[in-house]
């Protein structure tokens, strides 16, 4: 019965016309669907945004990020679960629903771009062949919570490196520019950060990567200080949690952007700036490039029941967080 339930509403789903899907069930059943339909379906992601996504509620955190613009989320929730849904209001519409025995299938339309949803912080790198320190920074934004939204805004030097394969593994809300090479590094910033949506602007330079919690520390003090001028101030420690003496990271509210390349080149040189609690980077240590993403030969064959190590992960990730 459950299998019928499902198969219905992901044939729904296919007549919107949809490009590529994920398939998250325990048994690969959508798979099979969407496959007999003439649709890309994935059993794990490999993909920035899909059509249709079907999922359970144990995987719904990590795969909202997934659906792309007017795409469907199929899922799967348990009786009391209801309550889990409401901070998707007014990004989802319920278009269709059905009971089964241990709960309810739901079909959710998205009504609108995560990416037209103002983000309370931006995160600005300029980079240029710095793939190995990318990756890690990367890695570690992965842990950093949506709530405060935040984005991420990357100003590529026209990288010959293996910046270009990363940036294009991205799941979430990445904004990619691409200048010159020749483009002096103040500059890539600068259009980086006038590209920036965020309240609170975070310039990242290649070497640092921001602590988990920063988002929501420079929200706290902006909200509090709406016509902060002053350079926001964290501090620099290495990766066992020392303080790296005279060294510190910065921020601006949006309001205290410079206006052209130079003024920012001096806003960097001042000295002064408000510290805020919270707030700080930790240096980075370049190596081998870490492999992001999964091998998509592993998992564009055929719908068979495997364990999705990706979701694993993030799902630990999450619990570790509480």
């Amino acid at each position: 019965m459950k299998s019928r339930i499902l198969e219905s509403l992901v044939s729904s789903a296919i007549g919107d016309s949809p490009r590529v899907a994920l398939d998250l069930t325990r048994t690969g059943v959508a798979s099979r669907t969407l496959r007999a339909g003439g649709v890309l379906c994935h059993r794990a992601p490999i993909a920035e945004h899909y059509d249709v996504v079907v999922c359970t509620m144990r995987d719904l955190v990590c795969v909202r990020p997934l659906v792309g613009p007017d795409g469907s989320l199929i899922v799967h929730i348990k009786p009391g679960q209801h309550g889990e849904l409401l901070g998707m209001a007014g990004e989802y519409a319920l278009v269709a629903s059905a009971r089964t025995p241990t709960g309810a299938w739901l079909r959710l339309r998205r009504t609108g771009d995560s990416a037209m949803i103002a983000p309370r912080v931006s995160v600005v790198v300029a980079t240029r062949n710095d793939a190995a320190l990318l990756a890690q920074l990367l890695s570690t934004l992965e842990d950093q919570p949506t709530d405060p939204a935040w984005d991420l805004v990357v100003v590529d030097r026209s990288s010959t490196d293996a910046t270009s394969d990363l940036l294009g593994r991205v799941e979430g809300d990445l904004r990619r520019i691409r200048v010159a090479a020749d483009c002096d590094p103040i500059d890539a910033l600068y259009a980086g950060l006038r590209a920036a949506r965020g309240d609170v602007l975070v310039p990242v330079p290649p070497g640092l990567a921001p602590s988990c919690g920063f988002v929501s520390a420079l929200v706290r003090y902006v909200d509090q200080h709406q016509a902060a001028r002053r350079p926001l101030l964290g501090g620099v420690v290495t990766l066992d949690g020392r303080r790296v003496p005279d060294a510190a990271c910065r921020a601006m509210a949006r309001a205290a952007t410079p206006t052209t390349p130079r003024r920012l080149a001096k806003w960097f040189a001042r000295a002064d700036g408000v510290e805020i609690p919270g707030f700080r980077m930790r240096q980075l240590i370049a190596g081998p490039v870490p492999s992001l993403g999964c091998d998509a030969e592993r998992f564009d064959g055929p719908a068979q029941p495997q364990p999705n190590a990706v979701l694993a992960q993030r799902r630990e990730r999450l619990e570790q967080r509480g």
